[in-house]
């Protein structure tokens, strides 16, 4: 499975983010799956307006939103934790996969891991990059592998650059990885893939 990540969505540049996303899943092989994550703020996953718009542009085609991931990112507060409950389990129940970015960081914390039924958790690169010099670091990496674990949420470890560190992803549970030892920066958005471990 790859993934292709899309920056934070302007609400007038939505619709054409979504039709770029409609053409390249058209153009993926059915034997080599692809998901597509968009990130969100708080407020566009509260406000239903996400929902909305991915309904509206997929026409509810279930064989494309199941191909969606919709990433809240750590910079935006969810100030109402049962609204956000209800518009994930809205999207979960049209296949849409919901994860929360950069873990660790911002107002990604273990609040928003106990009152919203994410699918994946993103662990912020930071610590990755400082596992192996920071020991405290490789402690916060291990309590949210194990707390994501218990809550059945997939995880994700970004800034990956060492086969060293895959291994140890792998032992401590974690399910995919992103970054430059799978893949260079590309110049397009829809050509950044994460990779299963």
């Amino acid at each position: 499975v790859q993934t292709c990540a899309l920056p934070i969505l302007d609400d007038t540049l939505v619709n054409v983010m979504l039709q770029n996303t409609l053409v390249l899943l058209g153009k993926v092989p059915e034997n080599c799956p692809m998901v597509v994550c968009l990130n969100v703020t708080a407020q566009q996953l509260v406000s239903g307006k996400i929902r909305e718009l991915l309904c509206s542009v997929t026409q509810n085609d279930t064989n494309i939103l199941q191909c969606i991931e919709v990433e809240v990112v750590e910079t935006d507060a969810i100030r109402d934790y049962q609204e956000a409950c209800v518009e994930v389990k809205k999207l979960q129940e049209l296949g849409v996969k919901v994860a929360i970015d950069d873990f660790g960081t911002g107002y990604s914390g273990f609040e928003s891991l106990c009152e919203i039924p994410f699918d994946v958790v993103k662990i912020d690169g930071r610590f990755i990059q400082n596992m192996d010099n920071c020991p405290s670091d490789k402690v916060i990496l291990e309590s949210i592998t194990n707390s994501a674990k218990s809550l059945n949420m997939l995880l994700v470890a970004e800034w990956v650059e060492h086969v060293s560190q895959v291994d140890y992803l792998k032992e401590i549970g974690c399910s995919r990885i992103q970054g430059h030892l799978r893949s260079e920066e590309h110049t397009s958005e829809l050509q950044s893939p994460d990779h299963l471990v």
